[in-house]
C-alpha cells in the first residue's frame, strides 16, 4: 500500500552529479542513501529509514533540512 504512494524519480546526471558532491562533503560513499536525501530534498518529502544515523549524516551535510521518519 505504501508503495503506491511514492513515486519514482529520475537517476539523472544532474543527480548523480549531486549525489557525488554530497558524498564528497558528507565523507561518506553510499551511494543509494545519498541519492535518497538528493530527491527528497529536490521534491521536498520526508525519507521513511530505518537507519536515520547514516541518513542523518547525510541530511545534515546537504544543509537542508530533511524530514526522516523512523520505521
Amino acid at each position: 500500500m505504501l508503495r503506491r504512494m511514492c513515486k519514482p524519480v529520475p537517476f539523472t546526471e544532474d543527480v548523480a552529479e549531486a549525489v557525488g558532491r554530497l558524498l564528497a562533503v558528507a565523507g561518506t560513499s553510499d551511494v543509494v542513501d545519498a541519492a535518497v536525501v538528493i530527491a527528497a530534498v529536490s521534491h521536498n518529502c520526508a525519507v521513511l529509514t530505518s537507519d536515520p544515523g547514516d541518513l542523518g549524516k547525510l541530511a545534515d551535510a546537504v544543509g537542508v533540512r530533511v524530514p526522516l521518519i523512523v520505521v
